[in-house]
């Protein structure tokens, strides 16, 4: 494409406004899953300390060892969550877990509620909450998305159904097209991100995320005019712009 230097400066900038972009909406995600855990047990009578201790009961002893052992590290080391570990850690109510946890232990939690609470519907949620905690990890560790555009970039997964229904009420119909953007793995976990996004913060989604994907789109259409059509980067950001446009609207 005879690229110069200027070009690779551009997609770099390009690249920093999807990365925090997509952190904004995964942090978003995260933020109201711990918010709706937290009400939905108190909705359903749930004693916020036993609910934590069952919890912990249910998880393989390697992994709640390995817990253990973050969360009393952090209570040492940790200038912001520390004190507040620390001062639970012989019982701690699931407001404070949810407050102090990782994305990952959020997650087994999250399938821990859905098996307890017999909601079987919700389980595919979960599983497509694996993709937007890659999304969050790769932006918040400044990793690269631009540079994985690509045919042989195939994913091992299955896209999610609940991101099916998504496009599906959106507008995007399946297609040829849609089938083979979805088979790139960091296409759909973007798409899963935004589908998400929606559909669970909703109307009440951080006015900075969708400030950052109001920026973010002057920029890509600014990238599809500039490198032409033939080629994977345009044509991944064109079906991303279009999954971002339906979000909004």
């Amino acid at each position: 494409m005879n690229l110069d230097f200027g070009d690779l400066l551009d997609v770099s900038c390009l690249d920093d406004a999807l990365r925090e972009t997509f952190r904004l909406l995964a942090k978003d995600v995260e933020r109201t899953i711990r918010a709706r855990l937290v009400s939905e047990a108190a909705g359903r009578g749930e004693d916020g300390y036993g609910i934590v201790a069952d919890f912990a009961s249910s998880l393989p002893r390697r992994f709640r060892e390995g817990l253990r052992r973050e969360l009393i590290s952090r209570s040492q080391a940790d200038e912001y969550a520390g004190s507040l570990i620390d001062h639970y850690r012989d019982a701690m109510p699931v407001w404070v877990l949810l407050e102090v946890v990782p994305f990952g232990t959020l997650l087994a939690f999250y399938l821990f509620c859905v098996e307890r609470w017999d909601e079987e519907s919700r389980r595919e949620i979960h599983y497509a909450l694996k993709d937007v905690k890659a999304v969050r990890n790769c932006a918040s560790h400044a990793g690269c998305l631009c540079n994985g555009f690509l045919p042989d970039r195939e994913t091992r997964h299955a896209t999610s159904g609940v991101v099916f229904e998504w496009l599906n009420a959106h507008g995007i119909r399946n297609s040829k097209g849609r089938r083979a953007k979805l088979r790139n793995r960091r296409t759909q976990q973007l798409v899963t991100t935004v589908a998400l996004h929606d559909t669970l913060a909703g109307d009440n989604a951080a006015p900075a995320a969708l400030d950052a994907v109001a920026g973010l789109r002057p920029l890509m259409d600014e990238a599809m005019s500039r490198y032409g059509t033939q080629n994977p980067l345009v044509s991944h950001l064109v079906f991303l712009a279009r999954v971002l446009d339906a979000a909004r609207h």
